[in-house]
C-alpha cells in the first residue's frame, strides 16, 4: 500500500516461458499481485487444476528461473526472483 492507502502495482515483465503454456504462466504471475508468495494449492484454487497440474507448473515457472522455492515439504511457497 502506497502513503495514501491505494495498492501498489508493479509491472512484471513480459516473460517467454519455455516449460509452460503462456497462458497458465501468467495466471500464476498474477497471483502475486495480491501475495508475496504463494503455495500450490493457491495455483490449485485459481486454476481450477489438480495437485499434480499445479505442482507442474510451478515446476516449469522454477526451472525457467522465474520463481524461486522457500521452504520444503508442507511449507513450500514461491516467490518470483
Amino acid at each position: 500500500m502506497d502513503e495514501y492507502g491505494r495498492k501498489k502495482y508493479f509491472a512484471l515483465p513480459i516473460i517467454e516461458v519455455a516449460n509452460t503454456n503462456n497462458t497458465e504462466s501468467r495466471t500464476v504471475l498474477r497471483l502475486f499481485d495480491d501475495a508475496e508468495s504463494i503455495g500450490r494449492s493457491d495455483v490449485e484454487r485459481a486454476m481450477g487444476v489438480s495437485r499434480s497440474k499445479a505442482s507442474a507448473i510451478l515446476s516449469g515457472l522454477v526451472a525457467d528461473g522465474i520463481l524461486k522455492i522457500i521452504g520444503d515439504g508442507r511449507n513450500t511457497k514461491y516467490r518470483l526472483k
